[in-house]
């Protein structure tokens, strides 16, 4: 069997290997070394990938070529064919995640590993581990407005601490003032969350207006549908 005929082989057993082991590892990204093991593991899949793509890619142009010339169609050839296509699909597929792990640093990393697991905790009602997986993520990134407004929502809704509350999120605001370019996304993501503990505390006219801007602000990530029930509860409340 020749090197070119193995490429397929090689792709599908990386490919496997990758879906099969990328959980495991996530779910220990926290632990000294696993981080770069992953980003190793990313890189090499993603180089792997792109290769095997191109010389699927390169195979399609011949048979196109081929077919235009001889105008016959071979089902056997065709057959051959389609494992690079799938190589292709899977490179699409998998590209966002694996380029993520080489697109960034490990704070942001391990920051948004934190913020997850938050996320899942709170699924599990698991809200004491819930908080400290927010504080270990504010301290590693503490430049993430993100972040801060979570811990925010978090001191409102299940500490029930205004008091908390209104602190983290002027910790975002002056995050936000600290930084050199504005930034509409990250302002967004504050004025999202200040409507937030308004609508908690029932001052539904001040969350309408918080909830107005984030949506004029970034409308693809804050959709018009939350706006639009904010503005339901303003005009109840009248």
């Amino acid at each position: 069997m020749g090197i070119e005929n193995l490429v397929p082989i090689v792709a599908v057993g990386l490919l496997l290997s990758y879906a099969l082991s990328v959980d495991k590892i996530v779910k220990h990204l926290d632990k000294p070394f696993f981080l770069t093991l992953m980003r190793i593991f990313s890189s090499l899949i993603l180089v792997a990938f792109l290769f095997f793509s191109c010389e699927a890619l390169l195979k399609t142009y011949r048979f196109a070529e081929k077919l235009l010339q001889t105008q016959e169609l071979k089902i056997s050839e065709l057959l051959w064919l389609m494992p690079g296509w799938f190589i292709i699909a899977a490179t699409i597929f998998f590209a966002k995640s694996l380029w993520y792990f080489v697109r960034y640093d490990n704070a942001r990393i391990l920051s948004d590993w934190y913020v997850k697991k938050h996320l899942d905790l709170n699924k599990q009602e698991d809200f004491e581990q819930s908080y400290c997986c927010l504080q270990k993520a504010s301290q590693i990134k503490p430049d993430s407005v993100h972040i801060w407004c979570l811990l925010a929502s978090f001191s409102q809704l299940f500490l029930h601490s205004s008091k908390q509350a209104d602190q983290y999120i002027a910790r975002a605001s002056k995050t936000l003032n600290s930084k050199s370019s504005e930034n509409p996304k990250e302002a967004a993501i504050l004025e999202f969350y200040s409507g937030r503990m308004s609508h908690y505390r029932g001052d539904y006219q001040t969350a309408l207006e918080h909830m107005k801007k984030a949506y004029e602000m970034d409308p693809t990530r804050y959709r018009k549908k939350t706006y639009e029930e904010a503005l339901e509860m303003s005009v109840e409340e009248r």
